[in-house]
């Protein structure tokens, strides 16, 4: 499951760095992934600096730092 959670996480910076940000909700229906598992994978990448949140409520996006 680690191994998933890290794949996860290089597929979702990838889309970021070509499409420079997005929501979590274009994020699950690009990867057919369940919301909860994207905002997983995007509060790890956070913690790792790497990506940064944008906005808030409704319209928070997500984009690498």
């Amino acid at each position: 499951q680690h191994f998933e959670l890290e794949n996860n996480q290089d597929r979702i910076f990838e889309l970021l760095r070509e499409i420079r940000e997005s929501s979590t909700s274009e994020i699950a229906n690009h990867f057919d992934l369940h919301h909860n598992t994207v905002l997983k994978n995007l509060n790890q990448l956070i913690k790792a600096s790497k990506v940064e949140k944008i906005g808030s409520g409704k319209k928070i996006r997500y984009r690498i730092r």
